[in-house]
Protein backbone atom coordinates (compact mmCIF):
# COMPACT_ATOMS: atom_id res chain seq x y z
CA UNK A 1 0.00 0.00 0.00
CA UNK A 2 2.88 2.43 0.97
CA UNK A 3 4.72 1.70 -1.86
CA UNK A 4 1.95 2.28 -4.28
CA UNK A 5 0.93 5.89 -2.18
CA UNK A 6 4.63 6.77 -3.24
CA UNK A 7 4.16 5.88 -6.49
CA UNK A 8 1.04 7.92 -7.03
CA UNK A 9 2.40 11.33 -4.65
CA UNK A 10 5.58 10.54 -7.07
CA UNK A 11 4.12 10.53 -9.84
CA UNK A 12 1.39 13.46 -9.35
CA UNK A 13 4.89 15.33 -8.41
CA UNK A 14 6.27 14.48 -11.85
CA UNK A 15 3.09 15.36 -13.70
CA UNK A 16 3.42 19.02 -11.89
CA UNK A 17 7.17 19.07 -12.45
CA UNK A 18 6.31 17.99 -16.50
CA UNK A 19 3.55 20.69 -16.62
CA UNK A 20 5.19 23.36 -15.60
CA UNK A 21 8.41 22.56 -17.54
CA UNK A 22 6.46 22.13 -20.91
CA UNK A 23 4.61 25.69 -19.60
CA UNK A 24 7.71 27.43 -18.56
CA UNK A 25 9.68 28.36 -21.92
CA UNK A 26 6.28 28.88 -23.85
CA UNK A 27 5.68 31.98 -20.90
CA UNK A 28 8.89 32.83 -21.37
CA UNK A 29 9.04 32.93 -25.02
CA UNK A 30 5.73 34.90 -25.20
CA UNK A 31 6.91 37.12 -22.38
CA UNK A 32 10.18 37.91 -24.62
CA UNK A 33 8.09 38.49 -27.30
CA UNK A 34 6.05 40.68 -25.94
CA UNK A 35 8.66 42.81 -24.47
CA UNK A 36 10.20 43.20 -28.11
CA UNK A 37 6.52 44.06 -29.21
CA UNK A 38 6.76 46.93 -26.56
CA UNK A 39 10.10 48.30 -27.42
CA UNK A 40 8.93 48.64 -31.37
CA UNK A 41 5.69 49.90 -30.04
CA UNK A 42 7.64 52.55 -28.16
CA UNK A 43 10.26 52.96 -31.31
CA UNK A 44 7.33 53.75 -33.50
CA UNK A 45 5.77 56.22 -31.63
CA UNK A 46 8.46 57.90 -31.24
CA UNK A 47 8.83 58.14 -35.06
CA UNK A 48 5.87 59.45 -35.34
CA UNK A 49 5.78 61.92 -33.43
CA UNK A 50 9.22 62.99 -35.13
CA UNK A 51 7.37 62.85 -38.75
CA UNK A 52 4.50 65.04 -37.02
CA UNK A 53 6.94 67.33 -35.95
CA UNK A 54 8.34 68.00 -39.33
CA UNK A 55 5.65 68.12 -41.14
CA UNK A 56 4.47 71.02 -39.30
CA UNK A 57 7.40 72.66 -39.30
CA UNK A 58 7.73 72.18 -43.62
CA UNK A 59 4.06 73.60 -43.18
CA UNK A 60 5.03 76.48 -40.94
CA UNK A 61 8.00 77.36 -42.76
CA UNK A 62 6.94 76.72 -46.26
CA UNK A 63 3.35 78.01 -47.96
CA UNK A 64 2.83 74.68 -49.81
CA UNK A 65 0.34 74.22 -52.05
CA UNK A 66 -0.33 70.49 -50.85
CA UNK A 67 -2.67 70.55 -47.54
CA UNK A 68 -0.64 68.50 -45.05
CA UNK A 69 -3.02 68.65 -42.49
CA UNK A 70 -5.02 65.44 -42.98
CA UNK A 71 -1.62 63.61 -42.83
CA UNK A 72 -0.57 65.20 -39.68
CA UNK A 73 -4.20 64.09 -38.43
CA UNK A 74 -3.64 60.63 -39.92
CA UNK A 75 -0.60 60.42 -38.01
CA UNK A 76 -1.80 61.62 -34.65
CA UNK A 77 -4.79 59.05 -35.23
CA UNK A 78 -1.73 56.40 -36.21
CA UNK A 79 -0.06 57.44 -32.88
CA UNK A 80 -3.20 56.99 -30.85
CA UNK A 81 -4.00 53.20 -31.89
CA UNK A 82 0.09 52.57 -31.08
CA UNK A 83 -0.63 54.01 -27.83
CA UNK A 84 -3.36 51.87 -27.38
CA UNK A 85 -2.08 48.78 -28.55
CA UNK A 86 1.04 49.20 -26.14
CA UNK A 87 -1.33 50.02 -23.35
CA UNK A 88 -3.06 46.10 -24.57
CA UNK A 89 0.73 44.59 -25.10
CA UNK A 90 1.66 45.66 -21.88
CA UNK A 91 -1.49 44.51 -20.05
CA UNK A 92 -0.99 41.13 -21.46
CA UNK A 93 2.62 40.88 -20.27
CA UNK A 94 1.71 42.10 -17.05
CA UNK A 95 -0.75 38.86 -16.69
CA UNK A 96 1.99 36.41 -18.33
CA UNK A 97 3.98 37.45 -15.50
CA UNK A 98 1.50 36.72 -13.37
CA UNK A 99 0.44 33.92 -14.94
CA UNK A 100 4.40 32.55 -14.40
CA UNK A 101 4.24 33.46 -10.71
CA UNK A 102 1.29 31.34 -9.92
CA UNK A 103 2.54 28.29 -12.30
CA UNK A 104 5.90 28.53 -9.89
CA UNK A 105 3.58 29.05 -6.53
CA UNK A 106 1.74 25.87 -7.65
CA UNK A 107 4.85 23.83 -8.26
CA UNK A 108 6.08 24.40 -4.82
CA UNK A 109 2.56 23.91 -3.51
CA UNK A 110 1.99 21.11 -5.16
CA UNK A 111 5.61 19.65 -3.95
CA UNK A 112 5.30 20.87 -0.32
CA UNK A 113 1.83 18.65 -0.68
CA UNK A 114 3.03 15.71 -1.93
CA UNK A 115 6.14 16.04 0.62
CA UNK A 116 3.51 16.27 3.37
CA UNK A 117 1.98 12.97 2.37
CA UNK A 118 4.73 11.21 1.70
CA UNK A 119 5.48 11.97 5.36
CA UNK A 120 2.36 11.24 6.61
CA UNK A 121 2.34 7.79 4.77
CA UNK A 122 5.81 6.78 5.67
CA UNK A 123 4.27 7.97 9.61
CA UNK A 124 1.60 5.60 8.81
CA UNK A 125 3.61 2.65 8.15
CA UNK A 126 5.92 2.63 10.92
CA UNK A 127 2.74 3.19 13.37
CA UNK A 128 1.02 0.33 11.51
CA UNK A 129 4.78 -1.59 11.99
CA UNK A 130 5.00 -0.77 15.12
CA UNK A 131 1.26 -1.98 16.40
CA UNK A 132 2.21 -5.30 14.53
CA UNK A 133 4.76 -5.78 16.20
CA UNK A 134 3.83 -4.72 19.80
CA UNK A 135 0.93 -6.99 19.43
CA UNK A 136 2.61 -10.38 18.12
CA UNK A 137 3.83 -12.30 21.60
CA UNK A 138 7.12 -12.57 22.04
CA UNK A 139 8.68 -16.50 21.00
CA UNK A 140 10.36 -16.44 24.97
CA UNK A 141 6.75 -16.33 26.50
CA UNK A 142 5.94 -18.74 23.79
CA UNK A 143 8.71 -21.00 25.07
CA UNK A 144 7.84 -21.08 29.02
Amino acid sequence: MAASANVLSSSGQDISNGIFQLLKPAVEQVDTQVQKVRESQLELRQQIEAVTNELQKISEEHQVNIDLEPYVQRLISTKRRVVLISNIVQNVQERLIKLHKNAEKEVIRHKAHSETQKALLDLNIQTQSTSTQSNQPSTSAESK
